[in-house]
């Protein structure tokens, strides 16, 4: 007896209450039935925002970077949206003047305030003429400069009340789960899946809006080819009648969960304001890092150092207060930074492991593409990385950052946000230059041996030619002492001839 022969009941009973090719089948439309009707009311309950609570975005940032082979496109930018008439207008002084100095002198508090971006009928005083994204008031953006190598340019856009009410939209709708069928199998998207996906999607929709408009505006490292990775962005997400996180952690499916505030574990409170919370998303999957800082609005405001911020709208008084982050946010974009030089260096490494030596020519011609991808580089990395592992150590480098310190118990009394961030840097930046000198020797050697090659084939071509002219030469000696002579024996005259041939 065979071993299908044993089981055949048992493969029939699977054949006949298996899943059908054009649809889910029984057990699964019976699975999504339950669902539906058991386990996605409770999901829609425990994902909804409740009633008295209330969430805003008043404000997000873009950050934008400027390293050698690209200052030059955030001057084109100043000149084309002429913003250095403008700036000069308001301010009585040349901002372009202003980057050289910058980047002559590097120091490592240097900042600048480029202006306040708004549309032609903006009643705010003083701005400068923008066409800016809609449902965007205004945009105040810095210039910092850590290293003399790299501007950043740290954008933060003013949301108006209808767009920055929409990230709780999604939030708020019910689901219902939904069958996936492929081929043989059904998947079941879920209530939580979908709040989620709905909810970032409207968040991504916000950053590329606004990012958009810088890339278009000022385009920069994180807007060209050489790296692949979107702007950096941070939220600031403002909670009425509600905190960021309540003890430990937000359970699994939580609206705060979805949001991103998930546990104390991966959750910073402002060394300054002790309410004011901060939490990472900085998956490469994900393929742009991010930063949400959140809070209680009145928490927040009961803090004394808000009240200096006046106004009825208590949003709007703490969006005001937050411009203060914009340098903390520059600083955390260098990580990005220094991330993607190491990754385009790995890249670049395996693209010489890769190339074909079956064909010297192609193999030459692989690798001087390699090496215009490398020169670029290292014309951008090489100068952050020195600079950087030079100077992070310095007394005062961190100068007027806004630090966070874990909230985890198990992690107080570690290290805070911005020591980490330095010690991060620091051994990145020493892997660039190490990765830098390995990835320039082999470059060099593999040079070195193709060009070897084939100069040694066209050693051996010229060998080959010459032998043909010595022969050709003596033959033409011959022939000419034939004719001088006038040597007319056929046979001899034909075997020369055929020589010649």
């Amino acid at each position: 007896m065979s071993f299908f022969s044993k089981h055949i009941d048992k493969v029939k009973k699977a054949l006949k209450n298996g899943e059908r090719k054009d649809g889910p089948s029984k057990a699964a439309i019976r699975g999504l039935r339950h669902h539906r009707m058991k386990r996605d009311p409770e999901d829609n309950q425990k994902s909804a925002v409740p009633e008295d609570v209330r969430i805003y975005m008043p404000s997000l940032w873009v950050i934008e970077a400027y390293p050698p082979t690209f200052i030059n496109n955030l001057i084109d930018g100043l000149k084309k949206g002429d913003f250095v008439e403008q700036h000069s207008r308001i301010h009585n002084r040349n901002i372009l003047d202003q980057i050289n100095l910058m980047r002559s002198v590097g120091f490592r508090n240097n900042w600048y305030h480029l202006g306040i971006f708004a549309s032609k009928d903006s009643s705010m005083f003083p701005t400068m003429n923008a066409n800016i994204p809609e449902g965007v008031s205004h945009i105040s953006s810095y210039l910092h400069q850590f290293v003399p190598s790299t501007t950043i340019l740290a954008s933060q856009f003013y949301l108006n009340k209808d767009l920055q009410k929409t990230i709780e939209e999604p939030l708020s709708k019910d689901y219902q789960t939904v069958a996936i069928v492929n081929k043989d199998r059904t998947r079941y998207n879920s209530v939580i899946h979908q709040k989620q996906d709905a909810y970032l999607y409207q968040m991504e929709f916000i950053r590329t809006l606004c990012s958009n408009w810088v890339d278009s505006s000022f385009p920069g490292l994180f807007s060209s080819d050489l790296i692949k990775r979107n702007h950096p962005t941070s939220e600031l997400i403002l909670f009425e009648a509600d905190d960021p996180i309540e003890g430990k952690q937000n359970p699994y499916g939580s609206y705060k969960n979805i949001m991103g505030f998930k546990s104390d574990f991966d959750m910073y409170q402002s060394s300054d304001l002790k309410d004011f919370v901060m939490t990472l998303d900085e998956k490469y999957s994900s393929n742009r890092s991010s930063i949400l800082f959140g809070g209680n609005i009145d928490k927040v405001l009961s803090d004394k150092k808000l009240e200096a911020y006046g106004g009825s709208d208590k949003v709007q008084r703490i969006a005001g207060w937050s411009y203060y982050l914009h340098k903390t946010l520059s600083f955390w974009s260098l990580t990005d930074i220094v991330f993607e030089y190491y990754r385009k260096q790995n890249n670049l490494r395996d693209k010489l492991g890769a190339i074909d030596h079956s064909s010297d020519e192609n193999a030459l011609f692989e690798l001087q593409n390699i090496e215009n991808e490398l020169i670029e580089l290292q014309a951008n990395s090489i100068p952050l990385a020195n600079e950087l592992y030079s100077v992070i150590d310095e007394k005062g480098f961190d100068y007027d950052l806004f630090d966070f310190a874990p909230i985890a118990k198990e992690l107080r009394g570690k290290k805070t946000f911005i020591e980490l961030r330095k010690d991060l840097l620091k051994r990145k930046a020493l892997s660039i230059i190490e990765n830098d000198k390995q990835i320039t020797r082999i470059t060099s050697s593999l040079t070195n041996l193709i060009t070897g090659q084939i100069n040694l084939k066209l050693s051996e071509s010229n060998n080959k030619l010459q032998k043909r002219i010595f022969w050709l030469t003596l033959l033409a000696v011959i022939i000419a002492v034939f004719s001088f002579f006038d040597i007319t024996d056929s046979k001899l005259v034909s075997w020369v001839k055929s020589l010649y041939k």
